[in-house]
């Protein structure tokens, strides 16, 4: 009896090892495919900035607002946004490593730029990524773990957990489609709190430079569509200054 014990015993630890290693191979091999899906890792490393435009119809107002987005790789996050029928009038928001801003304008009113809270510019920590958290992920400090695969709108996806070392208060899930590889779904989770911020991938589309790119996402207030996507395009100096 005991030696069958003993058997079964070395059985299940050889077998636990056995599954430990197969899902951190799956792991790599997920991550390897996912990379080769978006055009592969040697047409994104050049990329060090992202700009984005496009628009998107307000719920209840149902007025139509243009967005651009600028994204200079771990130096700053701008987002800008204006009514198609008030040019005059453009929110923004900015991020850096450091520091954040906000301007939400009002008619009639002179506001100010409003610092935003610490916390707020260290959850933006991701996406001052101009590339992709799983692209050449080990060189910039990310630790990615499968968790397991999970239905998110209408596909089985790949659920893979994102942190890093510079934040570790914070967590970046990306839901990868299990057809495709592309991402579909992008989520961040806090200590003692769930999955929150979500962001909705779609339509993805292969650019001039070989790589591809949602052209829709959706932050839960109705999808946005981009119109036009510049990689390495020349920034401003003062577009993540006041």
């Amino acid at each position: 009896m005991n030696t069958i014990r003993c058997t079964l015993t070395s059985a299940f630890f050889l077998l636990a090892g056995i599954t430990c290693q197969v899902k951190a191979q799956t792991a790599d091999e997920i991550i390897k495919k996912h990379v080769e899906a978006m055009g592969g890792a040697d047409k994104w490393k050049n990329i060090k900035s992202v700009k984005i435009s496009g628009s998107f119809i307000t719920e209840g107002e149902a007025a139509k607002v243009l967005f651009n987005y600028t994204i200079a790789d771990h130096k700053g996050i701008r987002k800008e946004y204006t009514y198609a029928a008030s040019s005059d009038a453009t929110a923004y928001v900015v991020i850096t490593p450091t520091e954040g801003w906000s301007l939400i304008p009002q008619i009639g009113f002179k506001v100010r730029p409003e610092a935003l809270p610490p916390v707020t510019v260290r959850k933006f920590h991701f996406f001052l990524d101009a590339q992709d958290p799983l692209i050449n992920h080990k060189a910039k400090g990310n630790v990615v773990t499968y968790i397991g695969k999970e239905m998110k709108q209408g596909s089985k996806c790949y659920k893979m957990q994102i942190t890093n070392a510079a934040d570790k208060d914070f967590t970046e899930f990306m839901y990868l489609d299990t057809s495709t590889y592309f991402n579909k779904v992008t989520a961040m989770a806090s200590e003692g709190h769930g999955e929150i911020d979500l962001i909705f991938w779609s339509d993805y589309k292969q650019l001039p430079e070989g790589i591809m790119y949602p052209m829709t996402f959706n932050e839960g207030a109705g999808p946005q569509y981009l119109d036009k996507v510049e990689l390495n395009a020349p920034i401003d100096k003062n577009t993540f200054h006041l």
